[in-house]
């Protein structure tokens, strides 16, 4: 399988963030997950995930990666060289900046042989418009997920019923 990474890119509070948290609350209430490991932003175990966390879940055998926290380079170096070499995720969601160094670093992988999409987040006027748009990008992104590790039918017809 091709390595994929689902890059959540926005501003500074656009719900870059909430979106992949609400990602996370969709895998565990719709997949049939072998196994799920969460870790803080150092990358210790964790019971729960925080503000900003990173996770991996094995889903048949597929190795799905999350990384909440990205508005630095730095962070999104860490969490996906955490995530590719350590946790050797398939399939990575993480967060970056709309431009400069963080969405450019996940961009030059593509060139290394991954397939890169961007879903773009941006300011909404009230909060339940900003929720609305977080949980649509979620939903997408996890569809994305589901159509690549061919979940089974029934589970996934069970999810978007």
């Amino acid at each position: 399988m091709r390595q994929l990474i689902l890059n959540v890119k926005g501003a500074s509070n656009t719900g870059k963030s909430s979106t992949i948290r609400t990602l996370y609350k969709e895998i565990v209430k719709t997949a049939n997950y072998d196994s799920l490991e969460i870790f803080d932003t150092n990358h210790k175990p964790a019971t729960d995930v925080a503000e900003d966390f990173v996770c991996v879940f094995n889903i048949r055998g597929v190795l799905i990666g999350l990384a909440s926290q990205g508005d630095a380079l730095n962070q999104v170096k860490s969490h996906f060289n955490f995530l590719t070499n350590v946790k050797k995720a398939q399939i990575i969601v993480c967060a970056t900046r709309s431009r400069g160094g963080s969405v450019d670093f996940i961009k030059s992988h593509q060139e290394s042989g991954f397939e890169v999409l961007l879903y773009q987040t941006s300011y909404k006027k009230t909060e339940i418009e900003q929720t609305n748009a977080n949980c649509y990008k979620a939903i997408v992104i996890l569809e994305k997920i589901y159509g690549r590790i061919c979940v089974d039918k029934q589970i996934f017809q069970t999810y978007q019923s």
